[in-house]
C-alpha cells in the first residue's frame, strides 16, 4: 500500500499511469476536490481491502482491513494547504473526523506546517501564529506522533549555502487505540534521492518478538504469609565454601522457590479479581432476596479479597513500570499498563546495523553484535596510560594521617544497616533480581551472613597492581582505603540486556558498575588533578576541548579585544541569543517564542498517551511532581512572565479536572484554593507565582 501527494497528473491521464506504474493495485484519489488529485491512495487488493470514508481537498478518510485479519484501523492522508487560513479547514476536518473514530487511527501526511520552533534551519523564524492552529488540534483530538527514526528535518529547498531551508512538516501520528496496538511500529524518514520531501516509510507487522525474561524480585511477594518460612529454609541449607559464594548459592536457590510462589498465588490476578467480582454480584443478589448474617459476612470478605488482589496487581503492574513519582492505591493499573507497553516498544530494537554495515535483523545476530561491541569498547584495556606527575599532584592538600586513620576505622553493624536504609526499595544493586527492599524485608533472616560477608570483605581486600593508581596514592590515601577501591574496580564485570533478554556477563578491563555508589567519588579524585594542573591534565587523561563546539560570546567588549581573545583562544564567536542547557539566553527579555521549550514540554507531559489513562488522584500527583519540577528548573534562572505563567496554570487546571492537554474553562475550585495546604482543604500543590519569585529572591 503506498500514499502518493503532490501528483501533478490531470483526471484523464490519472488511469493510464496507475496501469503502468501499479498494475493490478485499486486506487482512491481526491480528483473531485481538487483538479490535480493532490493525494492518491494506491493498494494491493491481495493483501488489503480499503473502504473510502470522506474526501477532501486535503485529505483523503478510509478504513483498513488487511486480508489475514491482523490490521484494522483508520487512516487520514494529508495533504495541506501551504497557508494558515487554507489550513483552519484541515484542522475542523480533522476534528470532524476523530468523531467517527472507534478504532486505531494513523494520520500521515505533509501538513506544510511546523509543529515547534526548532522545526525550521534558516528561512523565516517561526512564529507562534505558525504553530498555534496545529498544536490546538494535536492536543485537542489527543494525538501522539509515531516513534520515528531518520534525519530531523523532512523537506529542503535543494539550495546551496545559507539559502538552503529545511524544515520538518511532514510526520504521522496515531490515537491512543493505535499506540496501544501498533506502538512497536516506527516511522522511517529515508533519504530524499532527488525529491524534496524524504520518503516516509511504516512496516506494519505483529510484535512477535520473544525472549527469555530474566528473574526480577516482586515486592508483592514479601507480603505473603508463607514468604519468610521459604526464605529462612534455603538459608539454613549450606551452598557452597566461603561467605561470598555461600550466599550466592541461597540467592539462585531461592529464585525457584519465589517462581513457584508466584506461579501458585499471584498468576493471573486480573482473572482472581474477575472471579471475585462475580462472587461479589451473586452474593449481593442473593442478600436483596434474603438478607443473613452469612452472606453479609460472604459479602464483607469479598470485598476485602477484591481490595487484596486489586492491590497485589496494581503494586507488581507499578514496579514493572518503575513509575515511582506515583502511589499505591489510586487505582492506576491502565496507566502502569501503558506506561509498560510503551518501555517495551521503546528498547525492543528490530534492526540493527552492524560495524561491517551489515543490517541484522534476527534476534541472536542482533545480541550478538551488541555483545561483541561492549566486548571490545569495555573489555579491553589499553597498552599504555599516561603517568600523572606526582610533583602537581603534591601542590595542594592531601590526606592527613587522622583522616586516613577515620577511612580505615572498622565498619560497625549499624553503618551497613543505615546505608542499606538509605538506597530506594526499588534499586537492585546487581544482576542478580533482587532488590533491595527483599534485603530489608528479610534482614532478621539474612542479616549475619550479610555482615559477615561485608566485614570479610573490608578485612582482605586486595589490590590488583596492573590498574593505575597513581591519583589516590600521591593524594595520600591510605593504602589499606585503595586496595578496597582497586578490588571494587578490577572485578567488574557486565551482563548486558538486549531485547529484555540478559547475556552471559563477559570481564571488563575499564569502567566502574552501573550505578556503581563510588563512581562520583572516584571522579572527583580524578578531576582534582584538573584543579592543580589545567596544563598537564589534557596530556595526562586525554581529554580535550571540541573547538567546533565550543563559542565564546561577548557582551559589551571592545571589537579588538574579542578579535584577541578569539585569536589567542581558537575558539569561535558566538551570538546571542543561544540556548544552554536547554534554556534560552538572551540580552533580551525572552519572547513568547522563547519560552515555547517549557511549555512544549508541560504539554507533551500531559498530552502523553499514557497520562491519559491516570485517575483524577494521579493527575494530581503528575501535576505534583513532574509538572512543577520541569519548570523548577527556568523558575531559578528567569522571572516567568506573566503570561506564560497564565498559560501554564491553565493547562495545569484543564488537567487536573478533566484530564484534557486542552485549555478548557471546567474548573470545580478555583487554582489558589487547590494550592492551598490540605489542612486547610487544599491539594498541596505548589503556587508557581510564589514559587517563581522565592526562587528568583535568592538570586538577590
Amino acid at each position: 500500500m503506498a500514499a502518493l501527494l503532490e501528483i501533478k497528473v490531470k483526471a484523464h491521464k490519472a488511469h493510464k499511469v496507475l496501469v503502468n506504474v501499479f498494475p493490478g493495485w485499486h486506487s482512491l484519489n481526491n480528483y473531485s476536490w481538487a483538479v490535480n488529485g493532490r493525494v492518491w491512495i494506491v493498494w494491493n487488493p491481495n493483501y488489503y481491502q480499503i473502504t473510502h470514508i470522506r474526501s477532501t481537498s486535503q485529505s483523503i478518510h478510509c478504513l483498513i482491513n488487511g486480508n489475514n485479519g491482523t490490521l484494522v484501523c483508520f487512516i487520514t492522508v494529508i495533504y495541506a494547504y501551504n497557508s494558515i487560513e487554507q489550513r483552519k479547514v484541515l484542522w475542523a476536518e480533522l476534528s470532524s473526523i476523530e468523531q467517527m473514530v472507534d478504532k486505531p487511527w494513523l494520520i500521515a501526511g505533509d501538513f506544510n506546517a511546523v509543529l515547534y520552533p526548532n522545526d525550521r534551519v534558516y528561512g523565516a523564524p517561526i512564529s507562534l501564529a505558525e504553530t498555534q492552529d496545529f498544536s490546538n488540534c494535536i492536543h485537542k483530538l489527543q494525538l501522539n506522533e509515531v516513534p520515528w527514526k531518520g534525519d530531523y528535518y523532512t523537506w529542503s529547498n535543494k539550495q546551496l549555502g545559507t539559502d538552503r531551508i529545511c524544515s520538518r512538516i511532514d510526520r504521522v501520528f496515531g490515537n491512543l487505540d493505535w499506540l496501544m496496538t501498533w506502538g512497536h511500529v516506527i516511522t522511517k524518514y529515508d533519504l530524499p534521492y532527488f525529491y524534496d520531501h524524504s520518503p516516509v516509510i511504516l512496516t506494519i507487522a505483529n510484535n512477535r518478538w520473544t525472549c527469555k525474561v530474566s528473574f526480577r524480585f516482586f515486592n508483592i511477594w514479601a507480603e505473603h504469609s508463607t514468604f519468610m518460612d521459604k526464605v529462612a529454609e534455603i538459608w539454613q541449607k549450606h551452598m557452597a565454601p566461603g561467605t561470598m559464594a555461600n550466599i550466592w548459592g541461597k540467592l539462585r536457590a531461592l529464585r525457584q522457590v519465589l517462581k513457584d510462589l508466584n506461579i501458585e498465588e499471584f498468576k493471573s490476578t486480573t482473572t482472581k479479581i474477575n472471579v471475585v467480582r462475580q462472587e461479589l454480584l451473586q452474593i449481593q443478589e442473593q442478600i436483596n432476596q434474603q438478607c443473613t448474617d452469612e452472606l453479609l459476612c460472604n459479602e464483607k470478605q469479598t470485598l476485602l479479597d477484591i481490595e487484596k488482589w486489586s492491590l497485589v496487581e496494581e503494586s507488581a503492574l507499578r514496579q514493572k513500570s518503575r513509575a515511582k513519582w506515583i502511589q499505591l492505591g489510586d487505582g492506576n493499573n491502565k496507566y502502569f499498563t501503558a506506561v509498560i507497553k510503551e518501555r517495551t516498544n521503546k528498547k525492543i530494537m528490530r534492526e540493527l546495523t552492524s560495524l561491517r554495515g551489515t543490517k541484522l535483523n534476527t534476534p541472536e545476530a542482533i545480541k550478538e553484535e551488541v555483545v561483541e561491541f561492549y566486548k571490545a569498547l569495555m573489555g579491553s584495556s589499553t597498552t599504555s596510560l599516561p603517568v600523572v606527575d606526582r610533583n602537581t599532584m603534591k601542590k595542594g592538600s592531601t590526606i592527613t594521617y587522622e583522616q586516613g586513620v577515620a577511612l580505615c576505622e572498622d565498619v560497625m553493624d549499624e553503618e551497613i544497616w543505615k546505608a542499606l536504609t538509605s538506597i530506594g526499595d526499588d534499586k537492585a544493586p546487581g544482576v542478580d533480581g533482587y532488590n533491595t527492599y527483599f534485603y530489608k524485608k528479610t534482614w532478621s533472616i539474612t542479616k549475619d551472613d550479610m555482615l559477615m560477608a561485608i566485614i570479610e570483605f573490608f578485612q582482605t581486600g586486595k589490590l590488583y597492581r596492573p590498574v593505575n593508581c597513581t591519583v589516590p596514592e600521591n593524594l595520600c590515601f591510605p593504602q589499606k582505603f585503595i586496595q578496597w577501591i582497586m578490588e571494587c574496580v578490577h572485578t567488574v564485570n557486565y551482563t548486558i540486556m538486549v531485547n529484555g533478554e540478559t547475556t552471559p556477563p563477559f570481564n571488563a578491563a575499564r569502567g566502574l558498575r552501573q550505578g556503581d555508589h563510588i563512581s562520583p567519588y572516584l571522579f572527583d579524585i580524578s578531576m582534582e588533578y584538573l584543579s592543580r594542573c589545567l596544563a598537564e591534565f589534557s596530556q595526562a587523561s586525554g581529554l580535550q576541548a571540541n573547538m567546533n563546539k565550543s563559542s565564546i560570546y561577548f557582551g559589551g567588549a571592545v571589537v579588538q579585544e574579542k578579535l584577541n581573545i578569539l585569536q589567542q583562544s581558537g575558539f569561535g564567536c558566538g551570538d546571542f541569543p543561544f540556548k544552554y542547557l536547554c534554556v534560552p539566553l538572551s540580552t533580551k527579555k525572552l519572547t513568547i517564542m522563547q519560552w515555547s521549550p517549557l511549555v512544549n514540554k508541560i504539554i507533551a507531559r500531559i498530552s502523553s498517551w499514557t497520562a491519559k489513562k491516570l485517575s483524577y488522584a494521579g493527575r494530581i500527583q503528575l501535576v505534583q511532581s513532574v509538572l512543577f519540577g520541569i519548570q523548577a528548573y527556568w523558575s531559578q534562572l528567569f522571572t516567568i512572565s506573566a503570561k506564560v505563567l497564565k498559560l501554564i496554570e491553565s493547562y495545569c487546571i484543564s488537567f487536573t479536572w478533566s484530564g484534557s492537554n486542552t485549555i478548557t474553562k471546567r474548573a470545580l475550585i478555583a487554582w489558589d484554593k487547590v494550592c492551598l495546604p490540605k489542612s486547610v482543604g487544599g491539594m498541596n500543590l505548589i503556587n508557581i507565582r510564589m514559587w517563581n519569585q522565592a526562587a528568583i529572591a535568592k538570586t538577590y
